[in-house]
């Protein structure tokens, strides 16, 4: 955001559109992204360490059977995204 507000200053310097353009870019490959995956490796790990509580909530059975809970997890996840059960 700050390098897109240094545009501003192309009202006093006219290469301030570049630089602050080129900043933009860089920041936004290097560090947002990297920022947002990191983000998403978060929010997967909560779910997968509290699952239990996940399956309890919604009053669902968690097979303690690891391909089982696979299956039925996919199906938790549609109930979850759709709202309707399969």
């Amino acid at each position: 955001m700050w390098s897109l507000l240094f545009i501003l200053w192309t009202v006093w310097a006219w290469w301030a559109v570049f630089v602050g353009i080129i900043s933009a870019i860089f920041v936004y490959y290097n560090w947002a992204l990297d920022a947002a995956r990191n983000y998403g490796e978060l929010i997967e790990a909560t779910f997968d360490l509290h699952r239990h509580l996940l399956y309890q909530s919604v009053r669902w059975y968690l097979n303690p059977d690891p391909k089982e809970e696979r299956r039925v997890g996919q199906q938790l996840t549609e109930y979850l995204w759709r709202g309707w059960g399969l």
